[in-house]
């Protein structure tokens, strides 16, 4: 996602990429219009896919898309409405 973003954004936008199909939408992002500044944090922290907790956060994500019946939480929308 890094090498997508770092290819197709655009200044004063923020980028939401839809990693189904690719599809990208440059959402207006003016924070100095809105008073407001992004503070960046390096916290060192170290990531590994071997210790499971990447499969967990899937599994939940997978068991919490089922129960609101959809195929991946990316189909509900920002009001909590599924596509018909």
């Amino acid at each position: 996602m890094d090498q997508s973003a770092s290819m197709r954004c655009h200044a004063g936008h923020a980028l939401e990429l839809d990693c189904r199909d690719g599809a990208v939408t440059h959402v207006p992002f003016d924070l100095a219009a809105a008073g407001l500044t992004l503070l960046v944090i390096d916290t060192k922290a170290k990531h590994s896919l071997v210790d499971g907790q990447y499969g967990a956060r899937r599994d939940a994500c997978e068991r919490a898309a089922a129960i609101l019946g959809v195929p991946l939480l990316a189909d509900i929308d920002a009001a909590g409405s599924t596509p018909p």
